[in-house]
């Protein structure tokens, strides 16, 4: 519906809003569109009281130190971020978007970046660090890699504010508030992920791309991207054709080249994939394509669960080793990171114990299905050692006691920080989505999610070392490309502020809850302004229900104002 409502009675609507509210208490309480929201809170920041304009025409990133392709594409994807309503003629002098006013002569044209490690390569433990400044002398980063770079640039972004156009007939303005700003950062944890199930509901390489992007934004580094669970297994092989046999249809799939695309994609943004294959339980959609391995219980359980108990067929020994290792073959080698996830979770040995087979392969080796269990795993990952990677399993492995290599990974999901310690204290890494908030799919509250402390107390500093990070997971069974953005966004940024930011001992406002929604509430409207559907909050004690509910909206870029387009199965560009 187009308005018959002219320009300027929107802007004096807005405009007396503004005046209202600021009339309300001795400072301006900030509009969505006009409060900065850093997020998630630097190590170490300060801040003046000076508005400085910025000019987005021939506004220059300066490099000193290695000019990568790669630091080339981070600099050029943030122009457009920072100029969000896009670049033209502006003063920059502007004096009239209440209640800011900036001084012409300090406008800011350009921001010195200094880079000293020329990497193209993401790995674990990189250097994320940065500095940034802008004052009305200029605007400097300092970076070790790109992607330190591109965290600073998310920063200065998020420093920028504009009006989208509203109060200067279309010709949108920027600014940056209360400079000059020092910010020093780092993060506190090197594993900042989100896992994403595509086994549960497909999802468009679109989607896939919107969480990374949400990714980026939030200074995460980590898509852990579960592709097979019982219900499917949404992959193409080049060895096994019949694989995609146990997908949902033959479109909803993803190739090899899918994947590469997807982690070059991740890699620019900083983020790492980790890929996550389900087994031994979690497997029936591979008997779909083959069924000889698969143990199948349907004769013990209805239709229903039959997919959740059966699992793979360990009896097979030699053939079945053989096939796994062909298809981690196939995978691993589109896949630079140094991690792969094989699950391992939830095997239903009374499924084991309603087989014949197995009953008899068990008894003929005089051992027990949990020692079996752990026997596959061994396999799993002396073959994943092979092929140069670190297992990741759930947490089953370690809580039936098995004894994992050097280099292995648990990713614990129940317990919590008593099982995170105990898996810390043992000199196993963890990392860790046990906390009440990190299952962002029974929409707890964010605040829940943002007053938790997942570091166990009382650990050792070579054991605090071994919890990794963490991270949300975003289990499928109620999730598609419909509603995932709205599940995940904004409560995943709760658990990137406490895998970013400092705890309790550092900053006494690490948990501030009330202090935190005033940030969060403009980083919601940015992430839905950069195309990431993020459910709204509601504070109205904090903005007002009139400013709450419309400043978001007004300021729009034209095409997402305009709705996202339809997302479909097909690959697009990237």
């Amino acid at each position: 519906v187009t308005s018959s409502i002219p320009m300027s009675t929107w802007v004096a609507t807005l405009a007396v809003t503004a005046v209202a509210s600021a009339a309300d208490g001795a400072r301006y309480t900030p509009s969505q569109r006009q409060s900065i929201g850093l997020w998630p809170l630097p190590s170490n920041q300060t801040s003046g009281d000076t508005t400085l304009a910025v000019l987005s025409s021939g506004f220059t990133f300066p490099v000193t130190g290695p000019t990568t392709p790669t630091l080339t594409a981070v600099i050029k994807r943030y122009q457009g971020l920072i100029f969000l309503h896009g670049t033209g003629a502006q003063t920059p002098d502007r004096v009239d978007t209440p209640p800011v006013k900036a001084v012409g002569s300090d406008a800011l044209n350009s921001c010195s970046i200094k880079v000293t490690d020329g990497t193209e390569v993401l790995t674990w433990g990189m250097d994320e660090s940065y500095s940034l400044e802008v004052s009305t002398k200029g605007c400097a980063i300092a970076a070790h890699t790109f992607v330190g770079v591109g965290y600073a640039l998310e920063t200065l972004s998020q420093l920028v504010l504009s009006d989208g156009g509203v109060y200067s007939s279309g010709s949108p303005t920027y600014w940056i508030p209360n400079t000059p700003w020092a910010i020093a950062d780092t993060p506190r944890f090197g594993y900042r992920g989100l896992m994403v199930d595509t086994a549960r509901h497909f999802l468009p390489l679109n989607a896939l791309r919107r969480q990374i992007d949400g990714l980026s934004f939030n200074k995460m580094n980590a898509l852990h991207w579960h592709l097979t669970d019982a219900q499917s297994t949404p992959l193409t092989s080049k060895a096994f054709p019949n694989l995609q046999l146990g997908a949902f249809h033959p479109n909803a799939v993803y190739t090899l080249d899918d994947i590469k695309g997807i982690v070059e994609y991740a890699r620019l943004r900083g983020v790492q994939i980790l890929l996550e294959i389900d087994m031994p339980g979690h497997s029936f959609a591979f008997g779909v394509g083959y069924p000889e391995l698969i143990l199948n219980c349907s004769s013990m359980y209805p239709l229903e669960t039959e997919f959740w108990t059966s699992s793979l067929d360990i009896t097979r020994g030699e053939q079945l080793y053989s096939w796994l290792e062909t298809l981690l073959t196939e995978l691993t080698a589109v896949l630079p990171n140094t991690l792969f996830h094989i699950g391992g979770d939830e095997v239903q040995y009374q499924c084991w114990s309603s087989s014949d087979v197995m009953v008899a392969y068990l008894k003929s080796r005089n051992i027990t299905a949990v020692q079996l269990y752990h026997e596959f795993e061994s396999r799993m990952m002396a073959i994943l050692k092979k092929l140069g990677k670190d297992s990741v399993t759930w947490d089953s492995t370690f809580q039936t006691g098995m004894t994992l290599p050097p280099g292995a990974v648990v990713h614990d999901y129940q317990g919590g920080t008593a099982s995170v310690a105990a898996i810390a204290k043992a000199g196993v890494k963890v990392i860790v989505s046990s906390m009440t908030g990190d299952y962002v799919a029974a929409q707890t509250p964010w605040t829940t999610i943002f007053g938790e402390e997942m570091m166990p107390a009382g650990l050792t500093a070579s054991e605090e070392a071994n919890v990794l990070g963490g991270a949300a997971a975003m289990w499928g069974e109620t999730m598609d490309d419909s509603d995932i953005d709205t599940i995940v966004w904004p409560d995943t940024a709760a658990v990137a502020e406490r895998l970013w930011s400092p705890p309790g001992s550092v900053n006494p406002q690490a948990y501030n809850t009330s202090a935190a929604t005033l940030r969060m509430i403009p980083h919601r409207c940015r992430l839905y302004q950069r195309g990431i559907r993020a459910k709204p909050l509601d504070d109205r004690d904090g903005f007002g229900r009139r400013r709450l509910q419309a400043q978001c909206e007004t300021m729009l870029p034209t095409a997402t104002a305009q709705s996202l387009p339809p997302l479909s199965f097909g690959s697009d560009e990237l």
